[in-house]
């Protein structure tokens, strides 16, 4: 029977029986025998006292049996393998050194066998592996590789031992990765893992260990590729693994250990928590299954540590987070002083007292975090790997330590501000960055996190802000960093040039933040992404030394808004040219960008480094760059298609300039540091600067607007007293402060008397607010004076749909293209009894009759059907705009709601007029301030050149009137003319303003050429 297939009671009972060999016994067989017990009852419980006697037994039995060439070698064996043992467990070089020699010495006796030769090569490479996990030394990776490889190619079929031959291989080859990063490398190692597991006989008592080692090499795998299927294989490997394993066997606290990392990693892929429930209910029993005396002990309480932190943050949990602490206490209390794995239990100490600290702002929790950090950042050598991330771990903890209890630090008055803990943090990262390849992410997030740190020490009056600077650019230009990391870091370098008054730097970088806006998920879009462009075009609007700043600053915005309108409709622009020249392409650049993006969803900070802390897994550096240089091959590819060859570059300037051919086209640029008109007039670009309008102000008036929308949303409330002086108000700011000098700096109104055209495109909250409807009572002429009485306007949502618009077909004779829905009843809203009449309106307006769907008959797909061939729709009913969500605002049919997204989607030909008689047609989004998606956007995109909507709800009799006060002037002869539609809204307001209050005429707008 095999010692291993001994239970401990017959073990124990083995061991005392073979003790009866005298110490100085000339029987070296029988002390080899012994020794064989004793290396089984360590492998089972680790022992060191135990290890000792085997190889005092066996160090003997090799003198014994010198002048007997065959046991000797097996003694030989038998105690390189447990000096190899005792060198793992130790770190010893001395106990390494005599493994290697003595394999070595058995491999160079002539006479053995060829398959004990094979074993001896084997044996040998497994001691140089030990060795250079104490050492170091690629060049002992190479030879034991080449020595497993040969063995597992020469080794004969027939033997049973030939599976731990490719388990073998598996192992050398999983070290060469480690030691080169080459991924083929761990590619051939879950190859041999495979192997050895496939030729491994029934009872056989290595398959355990197969097993492990495979389902080591697949976890290593899906680390580094984040490979969700691979991950999948290692966890149903690790579980047979452990169901092969002895309930007392020596390998079970290891595949029990082993199945709790890979579930880990699996939870990590997909946020399962039943997953990460299971990995703690394996960490548990690898625990249980470890002796105390075992040196396993403290990575299974480190581990479990690990798991119950995630569980703590995935649902908070004080009781969760208490274990994790007292695991993670005594994982580095457990761990021997020398042993060379400590760093990695101090730092999952470190970073589990962090979490106790930002859930319960434990200061003292926060300090323990830092001393485990220093004692683990003491451990390791100046070449160790895994040096750079301990340093930037421990900075990051001095960071958040050097702010005040609360502080986010990047408002805080320097007064609040505690240098030293900075001071000690900049060199940390400074070390971290030399250590660390320039090309290579980490190099990246560590310079983000010295930029914080000397931005910080420059608050503080500590440090200069170029310092900052210098990090945050360098950060900005490592090519392999995540893109959304380098958007961030030149964000912050351009709001400290800002703040220092370098406008040229302030400009190259938020110009950058721009330039990687389409390299980054459009699920990431937020308010801050906004906020880069309006600082950017800010920054160079100011410039007033360079000529061509207004236009470089409407390009950045231009982009910008092209980008944010793309991601609200599933797709850029280009994203969608390419989908239709080339759907495959598309599918391929979608997935590399989101690849590449998806290590860098959120900001980063001090506080989330990687892995937080905890012992920092394989970072997929080569495989980043594989995708990064895979997308600029696919980029290059997309624009050698035609029509493609400016796929994701900024707007062409020269067609920009064409926008302002039939009016002004004005960009009202909000942002922290100053506010713009930036005006395209006759072939060229204006700046007119706001001085009276800042960001706060906006937000101030906007919340003020906004609270009046939600009172307008109520019944009844349109034309009360209240919203109406609110309106009164809104609208005298947006006069006084914007719309007056704004038209006044470009020369309007004329003084021949013709009322101009203009075109309004606002930005940020300012979008929600109407500015067309602009005005102030004039006490001297006891009339309003506002923006309707000077020009005539319209809204686009940036110059280059203006453009897209005036490029498309005109249908100049509508005929029977009229497609008018009406619902006087609507399923769950209020009856609108004014539709009839207004229906009647719009088709006594057209020379032919137009298609009705009236109430029931107006269904999703009859009105989907209608719109694809009438380039005229008129809709009479209820609709909804959800703020948060802009999407979701939605016409209300019999059967339910047509959206804006599927409306955009349609894709239309010809489309001339969408006048959208409903509440709220014209309202954008209020979750991300630049959100132009309304209803009346989706037309325009959907193929309509103008649309007439409205901002807020508008009573049904007031409807009726205004509609057919508008289509009185779009008759022309029979026909329907669209491009009178602006100037004929702008008559009507002007009338309807001298019979109406401010919340009925000021709803109406158009959009469009």
């Amino acid at each position: 029977m095999w010692a291993s297939e001994l239970d401990d009671d017959d073990l124990t009972a083995a061991i005392e029986a073979a003790r009866w060999v005298p110490a100085d016994t000339a029987d070296h067989v029988a002390q080899h025998d012994l020794a064989a017990l004793l290396l089984e009852s360590y492998d089972r419980h680790g022992d060191a006292a135990v290890l000792d006697e085997a190889i005092a037994l066996l160090s003997r039995a090799v003198q014994a049996a010198a002048v007997d060439p065959v046991t000797g070698t097996d003694h030989r064996i038998g105690l390189g393998k447990a000096l190899e043992d005792r060198a793992w467990a130790t770190g010893s070089v001395t106990d390494a050194d005599a493994a290697v020699a003595l394999a070595r010495s058995v491999l160079a006796d002539g006479a053995q066998h060829l398959v004990e030769r094979l074993i001896a090569r084997s044996n040998l490479a497994n001691a140089l592996l030990t060795r250079y996990e104490i050492t170091g030394g690629p060049d002992q990776v190479i030879e034991a590789v080449a020595h497993a490889r040969a063995v597992a190619d020469t080794f004969p079929e027939s033997d049973h031992r030939r599976a731990s031959m490719f388990a073998n291989l598996g192992d050398a080859l999983q070290t060469a990765y480690r030691s080169s990063g080459d991924i083929s490398e761990l590619n051939d190692a879950i190859s041999a893992g495979r192997t050895g597991v496939r030729l491994a006989r029934a009872g056989d008592p290595g398959l355990p260990g197969y097993l492990l080692n495979l389902a080591n090499g697949l976890l290593t795998w899906s680390e580094a590729q984040g490979d969700a299927g691979v991950t999948e294989e290692a966890v149903t490997v690790a579980r047979r693994a452990v169901a092969a394993c002895r309930p007392d066997g020596a390998k079970r606290s290891l595949t029990l250990a082993c199945l709790g990392n890979c579930l880990r990693c699996r939870h990590e892929l997909t946020g399962e928590l039943a997953v990460l429930d299971e990995a703690i209910e394996a960490d548990r029993a690898a625990l249980a299954a470890t002796s105390p005396a075992t040196p396993g002990r403290a990575q299974r309480l480190t581990n479990l540590a690990i798991s119950l932190t995630l569980r703590h943050e995935a649902e908070p949990d004080l009781a969760v987070l208490d274990e994790a602490l007292d695991c993670a206490r005594a994982g580095a209390a457990t761990v021997g002083e020398d042993d060379p794995d400590r760093y990695q239990n101090l730092l999952t100490l470190a970073r589990t007292e962090y979490v106790k600290f930002q859930t319960t702002e434990d200061r003292d929790a926060l300090d323990r975090s830092i001393e485990a950090e220093r004692q683990a950042c003491q451990l390791l050598d100046a070449d160790y790997p895994g040096r750079p991330i301990a340093l930037a771990n421990l900075a990051a903890s001095l960071i958040a330590r050097g702010r005040p209890p609360g502080g986010s630090g990047g408002e805080l008055d320097s007064a609040e501000l505690d240098p030293a803990d900075f001071h000690a943090a900049a060199g940390l990262l400074t070390e971290a960055v030399a250590l660390t390849p320039a090309d290579s992410p980490d190099s990246a997030l560590y310079l983000y996190n010295l930029g914080e740190a000397r931005a910080s020490l420059a608050r503080s009056g500590a440090g200069a802000a170029a310092d900052a600077v210098a990090a945050f650019r360098a950060c900005a230009e490592v090519e392999v960093a995540p893109p959304m990391l380098r958007a961030e870091a030149a964000t912050e370098w351009g709001r400290l040039c800002a703040a220092e008054g370098d406008w040229t730097g302030a400009a190259e970088a938020f110009g950058l933040t721009v330039e990687l806006a389409p390299l980054i998920s459009p699920q990431h879009l937020e308010r801050d992404d906004q906020e880069r462009r309006h600082a950017a075009a800010c920054v160079l609007a100011g410039r007033e030394d360079d000529p061509s700043a207004g236009l470089r600053a409407l390009t950045l915005l231009e982009q910008g808004r092209a980008l944010l309108v793309g991601y609200l409709l599933g797709g850029s622009a280009d994203l969608t040219k390419l989908r239709e020249a080339a759907p495959d392409l598309a599918a391929k650049f979608v997935r590399l960008r989101d690849e590449i993006d998806a290590a860098d969803a959120g900001k980063p900070s001090a506080a989330d480094t990687p892995d937080g802390g905890m012992p920092q897994r394989f970072d997929p550096v080569l495989r980043r760059r594989d995708l990064l240089r895979d997308r600029a091959a696919v980029v290059r590819q997309i624009r050698s298609i035609d029509g493609l060859a400016d796929f994701l570059r900024a707007p062409d300037r020269d067609q920009l300039l064409t926008a302002g051919s039939a009016g002004p086209f004005i960009l009202i640029n909000i942002s922290r540091y100053r506010c713009d008109a930036i005006a395209i007039c006759e072939g060229s670009v204006e700046v007119v600067p706001l001085p009276g309008v800042t960001l706060a102000g906006v937000t101030e008036v906007t919340a003020k607007y906004l609270r009046m929308f939600g009172q307008l949303r109520r019944p009844g409330q349109v034309g009360s007293a209240q919203p109406r002086d609110t309106l009164r108000e809104v609208s005298g700011w947006l006069w006084d402060c914007i719309a007056r000098p704004v038209l006044t700096g470009l020369g309007l109104p004329r003084r021949d008397g013709e009322v101009p055209r203009v075109w309004w495109c606002p930005t940020g909250s300012l979008a929600l607010l109407p500015l067309h409807a602009a005005h102030r009572y004039d006490k001297a002429r006891e009339a309003d004076v506002g923006v309707a009485d000077w020009v005539v306007s319209s809204y686009a949502a940036s110059a280059r749909t203006l453009l897209s618009l005036r490029g498309r077909a005109r249908v100049p004779d509508a005929g029977t293209g009229q497609l008018v829905v009406a619902l006087d009843r609507t399923p769950g809203l209020s009856d609108l009894p004014q539709v009839v009449r207004e229906v009647e309106v719009v088709g006594g307006a057209a020379g032919q009759a137009p298609l009705v769907l009236r109430n029931e008959a107006a269904t999703r797909d009859a009105v989907r059907a209608g719109l694809a061939s009438h380039p005229w729709f008129h809709f009479a009913g209820h609709s909804y705009q959800d703020l948060l969500h802009p999407g979701r605002a939605r016409l209300c049919l019999s059967d339910g709601g047509l959206d804006a997204l599927t409306i955009a989607a349609e894709r239309l030909a010809g489309g001339e007029l969408a006048y959208l008689s409903c509440c709220e047609g014209a309202v954008p989004g209020t979750k991300v301030p630049d959100e132009p998606l309304h209803l009346a956007l989706a037309f325009q995109i959907a193929g309509y050149r103008h649309v007439i909507a409205t901002l807020w709800s508008i009573d049904d009799r007031v409807a009726a009137e205004v509609a057919r006060r508008i289509y009185l002037r779009l008759r022309s002869g029979a026909n329907l003319m669209a491009d009178v539609a602006a100037r004929a809204l702008r008559e009507v307001v002007l009338e309807l303003r001298d019979l109406y209050p401010d919340d009925v005429w000021a709803a109406y707008l158009h959009a469009g050429i």
